[in-house]
């Protein structure tokens, strides 16, 4: 398959030989059936340099030897396994900006309710200052005037 002598095959190419009748009686005298070229050549590329040398098609070959639909079984097994990593992931992104979040309406609450408690403050002292000059409190704030 490597016909440029480099010891490896690029994606592309390695599909293209899939095609080659020569391949195909190889590959079914194996017992291979491979329907999906991309993902079988992924199943190879243990190292996902995206080449595939001779020993990751000659391994990943004798891996699959003789099982029954082991090629499909191996390509769903990396496909979950890829799957699985991104989602997790994506959960620990999504927890981050989460706890983020919460931690940011955590503290505008904290500032809001001490603005809130400090103009109440306000308030109570205006309230009193009123008062007093209404004659309903005393300068102490103890109740009416008598």
């Amino acid at each position: 398959m490597d016909q440029n002598g480099t010891g490896f095959i690029g994606r592309v190419d390695f599909e293209e030989r899939l095609q080659r009748p020569e391949v195909q009686s190889l590959l079914s005298y194996f017992n291979f059936d491979v329907t999906d070229a991309t993902a079988f050549f992924k199943l190879l590329d243990v190292d996902e340099s995206g080449y595939v040398d001779i020993e990751e098609f000659t391994v990943g070959c004798l891996r699959m030897h003789g099982k029954s639909n082991a090629i499909d079984m191996e390509i769903s097994i990396q496909e979950t396994k890829r799957l699985v990593l991104f989602i997790a992931e994506a959960l620990r992104e999504d927890s981050n900006q989460l706890k983020n979040g919460i931690e940011s309406v955590a503290e505008t609450s904290r500032r809001q309710k001490n603005t809130l408690l400090g103009k109440m403050q306000m308030m109570e002292g205006s309230l009193l200052s009123i008062e007093e000059n209404l004659g309903i409190r005393d300068a102490k704030g103890c109740g009416p005037v008598r």
